[in-house]
């Protein structure tokens, strides 16, 4: 499931319902963890760093950092595993995110987000 981004920083309460409505509809408990992947880009990765660090002091993991699809560009890519059962529960996760990176680097755009669903453990 992909998100993308427009001017604003995050999505708005009623595009999260329509991608937890999609990812309902297609199977998925959302009442189980998922695998949160985030995106951000700058052009520079010395700011991708800065952001990097603090996020994984608040448990998230770096899957990706370098260069980006376009021209000078850098992108960061980061996940966390965790239960975000409603939409009201993304929205608010996702405005925590918006200001701990605001608060680290302005330089620094949000990109969008994916998802996954979490395997089973055995």
């Amino acid at each position: 499931m992909d998100a993308t981004f427009d001017d604003d920083w995050a999505f708005s309460l009623e595009e999260i319902k329509e991608a937890y409505q999609e990812m309902t509809e297609m199977g998925w408990d959302m009442s189980k963890s998922k695998k949160w992947d985030f995106y951000f880009l700058s052009d520079s990765l010395e700011a991708l760093w800065e952001i990097a660090e603090l996020l994984q002091s608040h448990g998230y993991t770096l899957e990706f950092i370098g260069e980006g699809e376009e021209e000078d560009e850098k992108l960061l890519n980061v996940s966390l595993v965790k239960a975000l059962k409603t939409p009201q529960a993304f929205f608010d996760f996702e405005d925590n995110l918006q200001c701990l990176v605001a608060n680290v680097n302005e330089n620094v755009q949000y990109d969008g987000w994916d998802a996954e669903e979490e395997e089973e453990k055995k």
